[in-house]
């Protein structure tokens, strides 16, 4: 992989990487207590 190529797909991240970073700020919990923690917004739903 070239260094261009390297640089186009860390771009395709980009979008992502930034909403998680907002989701965290705005949700910092990590407990399973907590209701808008990153864990059960993304992660619980699929395992039901």
């Amino acid at each position: 992989m070239t260094a261009k190529e390297l640089l186009q797909e860390a771009a395709g991240y980009e979008e992502k990487l930034i909403t998680t970073r907002r989701f965290l700020h705005m949700h910092p919990g990590t407990g399973f207590d907590i209701k808008n923690c990153y864990l059960r917004a993304k992660f619980l739903p699929r395992l039901s």
